[in-house]
């Protein structure tokens, strides 16, 4: 194993035994809401399972969501699940601040109707101006 490999792999390894860390899959909405952009691929070429979600009920795509196009494109490209589970289409309803993002979301099959816990839709945020989700 290359040298720089090598690192991330120990890193990802230690990252997922801590304690705060839902499985071995949590790291790689951790490098998702950080833009590492070289590490997602990383974990993803070491079979990072790309649908995980752990107790807050996130997953790699509903956080790049919040980021804007390259994330989102990229995880797509991937596999990530769009529908499906508890996630109907929640990554659309996270990604009203980013057009670029909801067009692709779109064009991937999000279901339109999904809402979030307090049953407003992508629409419904849409017309209030996106949703400001910096702080997760």
């Amino acid at each position: 194993m290359e040298p720089a490999r090598e690192v991330l792999s120990t890193t990802w390894r230690t990252f997922a035994t801590r304690r705060h860390c839902c499985s071995p899959s949590d790291p790689l909405t951790k490098v998702v809401r950080h833009r590492n952009i070289e590490t997602v691929g990383f974990l993803l070429d070491s079979d990072a399972d790309i649908n995980y979600y752990c107790t807050k009920a996130e997953t790699a795509l509903l956080v790049a969501a919040t980021q804007g196009v390259f994330e989102v494109k990229l995880l797509l490209k991937r596999g990530a699940r769009i529908n499906g589970d508890f996630l109907d289409g929640k990554a659309l309803v996270v990604a009203t601040q980013h057009s670029r993002a909801v067009q692709l979301l779109l064009e991937n099959g999000a279901k339109t109707e999904a809402s979030d816990m307090y049953s407003a839709t992508a629409l419904m945020w849409h017309r209030r101006g996106g949703r400001n989700l910096s702080g997760c």
